[in-house]
Formats: structure tokens, sequence, C-alpha cells
């Protein structure tokens, strides 16, 4: 089965212009190298937040006579220091987390024509089950809305897609869709439509065509 992708829009005339025609399933790979530059990024902010917590909590930061002064370092105390900490520890939880994902070995995520299977977290979500797909934040991940209450799929507290999914619903699931070998736009259509076709709403457009191997 193959799914015909339409041109992506541009400033100018796209009617006429290819698509792309990819294959199912799609499996998709971590592009590491992005992963592991994040997972840095993320590692030094870490090391800055524990470095300040380390700075207030020896009592390095300025002292003064001025009760306004005081004040103001107080206010570093109670607000920064308990501030700094929490955020140096999903810093270094969301670093290693992002490490993990580039040293994992085979796909992370799998879209078959029956099912969107995430590797990285565990999820496998019958496209039948799908009444509803929205696209995240500059398509970089999908949210899948089910009619039944979705499994925990994750015990990684520093995956930001786990927090959101128990916090605000237990119907709705967050798939990334950035940092992978298959561009996101190709996801978002692939998804789409077979959603569509399980008789579920994406408000996608335009749509993706699916035709099977006898080309129909």
């Amino acid at each position: 089965m193959w799914i015909d992708i339409p041109a992506a829009p541009g400033f100018s005339q796209t009617v006429g212009l290819p698509g792309t025609r990819i294959e199912l399933p799609i499996v998709a790979f971590p592009v590491r190298w992005r992963l592991a530059l994040i997972a840095a990024l993320y590692g030094f902010g870490a090391w800055m937040s524990s470095f300040l917590v380390w700075v207030l909590a020896n009592g390095l930061a300025p002292t003064s006579t001025t009760y306004a002064d005081k004040a103001g370092i107080a206010f570093l105390y109670v607000f920064f220091l308990p501030a700094s900490a929490v955020l140096a520890l999903f810093q270094a939880g969301s670093a290693l987390t992002f490490l993990v994902d580039a040293c994992r070995r085979g796909p992370a995520l799998i879209i078959a024509t029956d099912a969107v299977h995430d590797r990285r977290t565990g999820l496998f979500l019958p496209f039948k089950s799908i009444h509803k797909m929205h696209v995240g934040w500059h398509s970089s991940y999908l949210i899948l809305e089910t009619n039944h209450c979705i499994k925990s799929y994750s015990t990684n507290i520093f995956r930001t897609f786990k927090i959101y999914s128990n916090v605000f619903s237990d119907y709705r699931s967050l798939v990334s869709i950035s940092h992978l070998s298959v561009d996101s736009r190709s996801l978002v259509h692939a998804v789409a439509s077979l959603t569509e076709a399980n008789g579920g709403f994406t408000g996608v457009s335009p749509r993706a065509t699916i035709v099977d191997d006898e080309g129909h």
C-alpha cells in the first residue's frame, strides 16, 4: 500500500507539481546527531542551573545592609533557589531522555496500515480507535484523540508528552514526529489519511491519497 502526498504549498503556483509517494509501513529512525545535540544543550542548561543552586546555597550572592537589597536577596533564596533546583532536575532528565533516544537501536516510529507504534514510549494505537487528530506546534508532534481511556505507556516523568497525556487527558496521546529520518510533513499526511480512512477526523488539507498494491 502507498500514500500519495500532495506537493507542499509555496509562494509560486503548485498546481500540477508532482507530490511524493511513500510506501507503507513507514519506518522512521531517529536522527542521532540532532538528538545528541539537544541532549548536550539540556545538559549544559542543567549544569548552569545546578551552579546557580550552588551559588545561592553557599551564600555567594552579594550582601548589603539596606532593606531593599536584603529583600531582594531573600527573594532570590525563596524563589530562585527551589526554582533553579527543579529546573536543573528536569533539564538533566530531559538530557538523559534525548540521549537515550539518540542511542536507541532500531526504528523510533512505525506507521503501519492499521496502527501507529511509537517505540520510544511503547504506544500502540490502532487507527480504528482514533476519532480525531490534531497537528501540534510547527508540525513537531501529533495529538491523537480516542473514545476510550489510553493506558499509561511510559514511566519516564521527564518526557513532556507523558506529562501532558497524564495530566490533561487520558483520552489523548502525543506522538513526536520531529528529529526522525522521515520528514514530518509526510508523517502528518500518512497518519491523517489512515485516520480518515478508518472514520476519524483530521482537518488536514490538502488530503493525501491511499493507493493499494493494484494502483487503486
